[in-house]
């Protein structure tokens, strides 16, 4: 499914306000209640019902975070090792170096938008019909690079609609 940047935006204000009205309550409608920073950890483990944890993706840093539709698992290969992490379902896995001494203040904005780029990976997913999300289910294959600028294959769309929605 591929979605333009108008009806994305429609689903994050929808899904904003949803939240804002399950975390905040009442506060969430008032007229003169100013608009604050979603607060993106129970976002997504209050609201969207996942599961974070902290893991070393990749041998250079280039994957911030992975996302599971289903029981599956995750390959790293580093220094000719291989290495198997095991993802259970709405589980959402985000680099090590987020949680790093020295590196919880520095890379805060970046760990947030990673994680809300996984949380709408998760909303995208149930959107999708029945058919993508069997083959959704299967094993992860090898990530290859997204690039911004070239949106040729599916994979670049999903992160780019996960981008935008994020």
């Amino acid at each position: 499914m591929i979605l333009s940047q108008r009806q994305l935006e429609e689903i994050a204000a929808s899904t904003t306000k949803d939240f804002n009205r399950f975390f905040f309550g009442d506060e969430a409608d008032k007229p003169d209640r100013s608009a604050l920073p979603t607060p993106i950890d129970q976002f997504a483990k209050n609201y969207l019902g996942l599961r974070v944890s902290f893991a070393r993706l990749s041998p250079d840093g280039s994957i911030c975070g992975v996302t599971a539709y289903a029981d599956t698992e995750y390959k790293i290969t580093e220094l000719g090792i291989t290495r198997t992490l095991a993802l259970k379902r709405n589980q959402v896995i985000l680099d090590e170096s987020f949680i790093l001494s020295g590196n919880v203040q520095r890379l805060c904005a970046k760990r947030r938008f990673t994680l809300a780029h996984e949380c709408a990976h998760q909303i995208l997913f149930q959107l999708e019909s029945e058919e993508v999300k069997a083959s959704c289910e299967m094993r992860y294959s090898a990530r290859t690079a997204y690039t911004p600028r070239e949106l040729k294959t599916r994979e670049d769309w999903n992160e780019w609609q996960a981008n935008v929605l994020g």
